[in-house]
């Protein structure tokens, strides 16, 4: 169980999604499709920040009586947006309901956030305020995107995609420990 568990985080790595997130955006741009390059990278770079300041700010909980998250789970936020995010412009071919396009986002941050959970790595809490923190941020990058040029080379974009994943898959960044560095300097928190 816990190697299928550890299998499928890994998918929420920032080994694998930053260089995701950097060939999707060229990719984007090469297109044409520069509305959609900017949304995502601002929209990506939002969210990343957003779930940075959280964890900052949140990280001397543990042990307290607002204990109950004290680290935001990066992963969980990360691949609800960039999956989500991908995912739900495939989507748009599809439909123009947003709530069905954000569904990815949710099952994807949904999908990452039980593997985080019964990994021990976070609480129900943790992975919760992260998926919520990828969807608003796949919600944003979304709308900001506006609909895919008909000339977005889609299939090119997703064979790259793929490669990356298969290349890149079970390589793991040691983000936490950078953040964690980061902390003893940062001033501001919710539990001192």
């Amino acid at each position: 169980m816990k190697s299928l568990m550890d299998f499928i985080t890994d998918f929420g790595d920032q080994a694998v999604l930053l260089p995701l997130i950097v060939v999707t955006g060229g990719g984007f741009a090469a297109s044409g499709w520069r509305r959609g390059a900017y949304a995502w990278l601002i929209g990506i770079s939002a969210t990343y920040l957003v779930t940075l300041l959280l964890k900052l700010t949140l990280l001397d909980c543990s042990g307290t009586d607002a204990g109950t998250i004290s680290s935001p789970s990066g992963h969980t936020a990360a691949a609800a947006i960039v999956y989500g995010t991908l995912l739900g412009i495939a989507c748009r071919v599809l439909t123009r309901r947003i709530s069905l396009i954000l569904l990815p986002a949710a099952v994807v941050g949904s999908i990452i956030g039980i593997s985080r959970v019964l990994l021990g790595v976070h609480s129900v809490a943790e992975v919760s305020l992260g998926a919520a923190v990828g969807i608003v941020g796949a919600w944003g990058t979304l709308l900001a995107a506006g609909d895919p040029p008909p000339g977005l080379r889609r299939r090119r974009i997703a064979a790259a995609s793929l490669l990356l994943l298969v290349l890149l898959h079970g390589m793991r960044f040691p983000a936490e420990a950078a953040i964690r560095a980061l902390q003893s300097e940062w001033p501001v928190s919710f539990c001192r």
